[in-house]
């Protein structure tokens, strides 16, 4: 089965560049509308401790009392109680944020915390909308001059999400390219010119003419000559003896 695929790759890669091409955009095109879920409470069966928690605390408080959101302001120089009350104002005037809580600030007044109850359950689409749009938006303009962050676990999981939304967009193209060259490569590989053993010449032998081969002498009677390439040695003639 495997070498029968490898032989239509290689035998007819634009038909399967335009098979990849088509398959991976059909997943593209819903890529955009992709969005996860983090609500594990709406998965828990309703018997499990946690969720009959939740379902007794939603009955008397606001969904997101479960895990509420906290909103930092940092300034270099000390806030004073009408910037306090200015941003209090602007964080709770957001659309479905049920109470926020009164500042805690630190001892040389350039920090401070407000925590910040929501409507809806904290882990669901609408909370990390809301935390990740409004909400943070409001923080961000409450305080000319002062740096406001928001935190807290559902704005982790809308940070998540936005980052998980940007890495598919992109995993796509990036998978299809790394086809396009895998298909480019096994096509040039294919289109290869290959060396037979016919065009070899074998061991031993010249493509133009024998080569000779040595033999051993056996006898004066040895009639095969040395190969071409051995040289008789050459010895001194004996000197006639001296009187």
């Amino acid at each position: 089965m495997s070498e029968r695929v490898a032989e239509t790759v290689s035998t007819r890669p634009l038909v399967v560049v335009v098979l990849v091409i088509a398959i991976l955009a059909v997943f593209t095109a819903f890529a955009p509308g992709y969005k996860p879920t983090y609500d594990t409470l709406s998965e828990l069966p309703s018997d499990t401790p946690s969720q009959q928690t939740y379902n007794q605390m939603a009955g008397s408080f606001p969904q997101g009392a479960l895990s509420p959101t906290q909103v930092y302001f940092v300034a270099d120089a000390p806030m004073n109680q009408q910037q306090l009350q200015s941003a209090h104002d602007d964080l709770a005037a957001v659309p479905d944020v049920a109470s926020v809580s009164a500042p805690t600030v630190t001892t040389d007044g350039t920090k401070a915390v407000f925590t910040v109850i929501l409507d809806d359950n904290p882990y669901g689409s609408a909370a990390l909308d809301l935390v990740g749009g409004p909400l943070r938006d409001a923080a961000h303009s409450a305080l000319p001059g002062v740096t406001g962050y928001v935190g807290g676990q559902t704005a982790s999981l809308a940070d998540v999400g936005d980052q998980l939304g940007s890495d598919t967009r992109l995993a796509f193209p990036i998978a299809l390219a790394v086809v396009l060259v895998i298909l480019g490569l096994c096509s040039s590989w294919r289109s290869a010119p290959t060396t037979t053993s016919s065009s070899r010449p074998a061991y031993g032998k010249s493509s133009g003419r024998a080569e000779p081969r040595a033999t051993r002498r056996s006898g004066p009677s040895a009639t095969t000559s040395p190969p071409s390439r051995w040289r008789e040695p050459s010895w001194p003639s004996p000197s006639p003896p001296s009187c």
